[in-house]
């Protein structure tokens, strides 16, 4: 494991990368921490971003809901959640993005470059943040009880309160964080809030009502891909 996310971080919660967009990440970084950015840096950045968002929501909602499929009038109207709060983010992203300085870029690749967490020995890369050790243990612990035991379905209130307590921790670092190194216009600042507000809302609402109607054994099949998603220096 190479993690160049935080080294003082207890365990981290990320998702896998596809290779090019792990490599386009890994370009933008590069360009932009030595100067050799374009004029249009910041739309590049922007468009890098977009495509981290796009792998986010891969492996945070497409790859569960492929695993356990659900009814198709529930998984039609989870779509429309999902497809509305992708299109919040990216209107943060355009508007986060826009009039961003060399010095600010800088910060922000810097960033970038500490949530890349690389694994050679399996050529595979995530995108991740640092969570704390209290979380980290109580999610496995959480992921051993629905593993084994007969009824999974009894920790449905501590599953859904683990998954929003990730959904907070993901606000923080994917855009709470990133905002603290820039400076961004009254305006600007208070409509993108807003619209990340909304976006934590809605994906909490919908964590909610989607866990509450799987099965115990589509628990126990979603629980080894959330394993999937949890990580610790080795």
């Amino acid at each position: 494991m190479q993690a160049q996310a935080e080294m003082t971080a207890s365990a981290w919660w990320g998702f896998e990368l596809p290779p090019e967009t792990h490599q386009k990440t890994l370009n933008l970084v590069r360009a932009v921490l030595k100067g050799e950015a374009q004029v249009d840096a910041a739309r590049d950045a922007a468009e890098v971003v977009t495509q981290l968002v796009v792998a986010g929501f891969e492996g945070y909602y497409h790859i569960p809901t492929r695993m356990v499929p659900l009814h198709p009038t529930v998984r039609k109207t989870a779509d429309g959640s999902i497809q509305a709060v992708q299109k919040g983010i990216e209107l943060v992203i355009r508007q986060f993005f826009a009039k961003r300085t060399p010095d600010e870029l800088r910060e922000l690749a810097r960033y970038l470059q500490a949530m890349l967490l690389e694994y050679p020995e399996r050529e595979t890369a995530y995108l991740v943040f640092p969570i704390d050790e209290a979380l980290y243990d109580k999610a496995q612990v959480l992921i051993q009880r629905v593993q084994t035991e007969d009824r999974p379905r009894d920790h449905l209130d501590e599953i859904v309160a683990t998954l929003s307590h990730m959904v907070t921790e993901g606000v923080t670092h994917y855009y709470e964080r990133p905002a603290s190194l820039v400076r961004l216009g009254g305006m600007t600042r208070k409509t993108v809030d807003m619209t990340m507000k909304g976006v934590s809302k809605g994906i909490r609402t919908l964590i909610d009502k989607l866990v509450r109607q799987l099965s115990g054994d589509q628990l126990r099949t979603l629980s080894y891909h959330v394993a999937s998603l949890l990580h610790a220096p080795q």
